[in-house]
């Protein structure tokens, strides 16, 4: 009996710790167990009551360590791009993270100079924390205010702005904010279809490196389907961005660890890419054999003139006579045939019409020099 009541003492300490550490994490302070239940009752929405419903579940079905410390981490680099949007917003500027900037269909924007970016494609790329709509914006940045403003004067806010700082300038994609090109590959609706191109030939251009692929693919966890953000370039109606999507997937498989990202894409996915993949190799292989065709063609055609050229030489050389005298002679009747045409025979007339003799017209070819002579 004893050791029962005991026990049941201890569930119950055990479960007010866990609801004690639940109420801490989303900032209701030091309630008790009811308090706790009320304020999740209230608050059902709020994403931190999510997140910790959802370390929860993970813990009671025996995930990973890997996965509840990928979440939590997920967690704090949300806060923190939230933390960099809201000092962006109230007080202009952020040294904790990206501006808060949208796409732009005109310029471009300075800091992807030297991308290898085509000229020809305009728009300037956006930045900061990417949020599904302007509602949840207000929501997300009225919740966590009194939190931000709280951070904001600890000794981890110091090391933050440090720390990023520091990160800017080792970071190996240079020239833009990855993750919110990623967020808005998933989460934006209607994008422009200038803005879903800027945003794969700007991935394609600057993912190259073991450093830089793992860099993207870091943004891109299982957990949240993988390549999928990008993959749906697969099935757009733009034919370029189709084909810049093709080659981003190519870069990524050059490495390891982007193969096998690859390998884990569904049958769906994997299907439009070979197919897509087939087609760009079999009109590959329809130009080239264009191309051998007219080059085999164009050869024949020189051969051919080549030996017309040659049989006319011999035909053209006199019985005896020197090479001199057979060039000269070919000459003589190559521009007796050509005043022949232009003044007809033999000085005859042509429809009542006089012409002059071949002679006079020789000695008019002979008195007249310069560009406009035959």
């Amino acid at each position: 009996m004893k050791s029962g009541q005991v026990t049941s003492v201890g569930d119950d300490e055990s479960r007010a710790s866990v609801q004690m550490t639940a109420a801490m994490m989303v900032g209701g302070g030091a309630l008790g167990a009811t308090g706790v239940k009320s304020e999740q009752a209230g608050k059902s929405d709020n994403y931190d009551v999510g997140f910790v419903e959802e370390l929860v579940n993970g813990v009671s079905q025996h995930y990973g360590e890997t996965m509840i410390r990928a979440r939590v981490a997920e967690y704090v680099n949300r806060f923190v791009r939230i933390a960099a949007a809201y000092e962006d917003s109230v007080l202009g500027s952020t040294s904790i993270g990206f501006p808060m900037q949208s796409f732009s269909e005109t310029g471009v924007s300075t800091t992807m100079l030297g991308m290898g970016i085509p000229q020809g494609l305009g728009g300037s790329l956006g930045s900061g924390m990417v949020f599904v709509d302007d509602l949840t914006k207000a929501r997300e940045m009225t919740s966590n205010a009194s939190r931000i403003e709280g951070w904001r004067s600890t000794k981890s806010y110091e090391y933050w702005q440090q720390d990023f700082r520091n990160w800017l300038e080792a970071r190996p994609v240079k020239g833009m904010d990855i993750q919110h090109q990623i967020g808005r590959l998933r989460y934006a609706k209607n994008m422009p279809d200038g803005e879903v191109e800027l945003i794969m030939r700007s991935m394609h251009a600057c993912v190259r490196t073991y450093d830089q692929i793992v860099e993207l693919l870091s943004h891109l966890p299982p957990q949240h389907g993988g390549l999928i953000p990008i993959t749906f370039g697969l099935f757009h109606t733009s034919r370029p961005i189709r084909e810049t999507t093709v080659d981003l997937i190519d870069v990524i498989r050059t490495q390891p660890i982007g193969d096998k990202f690859v390998v884990n894409l569904n049958q769906f996915h994997r299907f439009a890419y070979i197919q897509i993949l087939d087609t760009r190799k079999r009109l590959e292989a329809e130009k080239a054999a264009q191309q051998e065709q007219m080059t085999s063609q164009l050869h024949q055609q020189a051969q051919i003139a080549q030996q017309l050229y040659a049989a006319a030489s011999v035909d053209s050389i006199p019985q005896g006579g020197s090479l001199r005298e057979s060039r000269s002679t070919a000459s003589h009747k190559s521009k007796r045939e050509t005043l022949t045409q232009l003044f007809g025979h033999n000085g005859g007339t042509s429809n009542g019409v006089s012409t002059p003799s071949l002679s006079r017209a020789g000695s008019m070819h002979r008195n007249v020099s310069g560009p406009t002579a035959f």
